[in-house]
C-alpha cells in the first residue's frame, strides 16, 4: 500500500499535476507516453469521452487516440 502511495504520488500529482516545486516534462520513453496519456485522461469533464489507459499502464499515444 506504501508503494501505491509513492507511485501515485511521483506519477501523479508530482509527475502530471507538477506539485513539486520544479517542472519536469519527459521527452522521450515509458514517462513521456505516461504523462501524454494523463494529459488525454483528464482532456475531457466527465466520463463521457474520457481515456482509460490504467494507473502505471500507458500505450502508445496513437492507439489511445
Amino acid at each position: 500500500m506504501t508503494a501505491y502511495g509513492f507511485l501515485y504520488f511521483v506519477a501523479h500529482d508530482a509527475l502530471v499535476h507538477q506539485r513539486w516545486p520544479f517542472r519536469y516534462v519527459p521527452r522521450r520513453g515509458y514517462l513521456k507516453r505516461l504523462y501524454q496519456a494523463h494529459l488525454m485522461h483528464h482532456a475531457v469533464h466527465g466520463r463521457d469521452g474520457c481515456v482509460s489507459f490504467g494507473f502505471l499502464f500507458a500505450p502508445p499515444v496513437a492507439k489511445l487516440k
